[in-house]
């Protein structure tokens, strides 16, 4: 039997080391990455009877086989540089197909053909952008509404969400926006009867924003993740950890209602930089002690605060409905705590099996609290000075 349990242990270590490296690694490409949190999408209505979709995105990336939030190296530019110019137009090719599928826009629930274009291709400003060097930051989609359509709706690709549309039109200074998740099609407009837009449902807000709230969690928030994993690490028992995730939540809660109200305010220049820190915490604190000292809830408390100006910044970014302002919120922050409880049954799962061995601490916990250490420090220097 200990030969088996020698085995069994050496696993568990090398099982838990290949997990820290996968994260450690992915965090510091992810966190290295200019990646938007959101797919901006503007449509325009003309009185001629044209339209125009502008999708804010990174079509740099498409290109290099990326997705259209994400970021692209260096390293890829100058790869592609070199290519010949009979692939680079077979690329083009293939971005342009790409958003004219990925980027619909409906009448009478009945997709139209657009043309895709690209209006910072290749000019001064594209070149200045340290992500968008080639296409820029804008794809435009644009076409005529058919004669006699009705209604008007909008459809993003999973790919793209979470999506911020703003509809406008022509002659008018006012403009809707809705959120939309996972793919969705929008709200409809109803061009007849001066052009109203109905109004998102109490269902549909909830969400929506649901849903945005659990996916800046996982998989978007590795930062957030990292700070539950530290949470995780130091409590061999269930209710010790309870308290300080229960901690967590009442604080960010605050923050996340009053600076959404606008009560509140902080850059995330700030924000961003003492979010990391508070990781590094975590990890070092964990090094230090081999059990939670009582003032760890209070601490966590106050790290609560921040991430929850943190979560603030997005939901500013996204915006809120007016019309359903507190279900948005509620639902963002059910979102955010379903997922916090996915990374801690997750943990559980991978390494729950072995917290009570005399070697958890060596195996487990000392070289992931390491990690979550090293990457906070990491980040809250990347995020202070770059």
């Amino acid at each position: 039997m200990t030969g088996m349990t020698t085995r069994i242990d050496g696993r568990a270590g090398r099982l838990v080391g290949i997990v820290a490296l996968l994260i450690t690694v992915f965090a510091a490409r992810r966190s290295s990455a200019h990646d938007l949190e959101f797919t901006g999408a503007d449509l325009r209505l003309e009185e001629d009877g044209r339209f125009a979709l502008v999708v804010t995105c990174h079509p740099d990336a498409v290109y290099a086989g990326r997705g259209p939030q994400d970021s692209v190296p260096d390293s890829a530019y100058e790869r592609f540089s070199g290519m010949d110019a009979e692939w680079k137009s077979a690329r083009r090719s293939f971005l342009v197909d790409y958003f004219g599928e990925r980027a619909v826009v409906l009448f009478d629930g009945v997709a139209v053909a657009t043309a895709v274009s690209f209006p910072d291709e290749g000019n001064d400003e594209a070149r200045s952008l340290v992500d968008g060097k080639w296409f820029g930051y804008r794809v435009t989609l644009s076409g005529r509404v058919p004669m006699g359509a009705a209604s008007l709706a909008v459809r993003l690709a999973p790919e793209f969400s979470p999506v911020r549309l703003t509809v406008s039109l022509s002659g008018s200074a006012e403009s809707t926006v809705q959120t939309l998740v996972g793919g969705e099609t929008s709200s409809t407009i109803a061009l007849a009867q001066a052009r109203q837009v109905r109004p998102q449902s109490m269902g549909q807000v909830t969400w929506r924003y649901l849903v945005l709230g659990y996916t800046h969690i996982l998989p978007k928030g590795l930062d957030h993740i990292l700070f539950v994993i530290g949470l995780f690490l130091l409590s061999q028992r269930m209710s010790a950890l309870l308290w300080q995730v229960s901690a967590f939540t009442v604080a960010h809660t605050i923050t996340l209602a009053v600076a959404s109200l606008g009560i509140v305010r902080l850059s995330s220049g700030i924000v961003e930089p003492l979010i990391a820190l508070s990781i590094a915490y975590v990890g070092i604190e964990n090094l230090c002690t081999k059990r939670l000292m009582p003032w760890r809830p209070a601490v966590v408390f106050g790290f609560g605060l921040l991430h929850g100006m943190g979560f603030a910044g997005v939901l500013t970014t996204i915006g809120l409905p007016e019309e359903q302002f507190v279900p948005a919120l509620v639902s963002f922050n059910v979102g955010v705590e379903i997922g916090q409880l996915s990374v801690i049954a997750g943990a559980l799962l991978i390494v729950g099996w072995w917290r009570n061995r005399k070697w958890y601490r060596a195996r487990i916990v000392i070289p992931g609290s390491a990690g979550v250490a090293l990457m906070g420090l990491f980040w809250a220097v990347q995020r202070a000075f770059f």
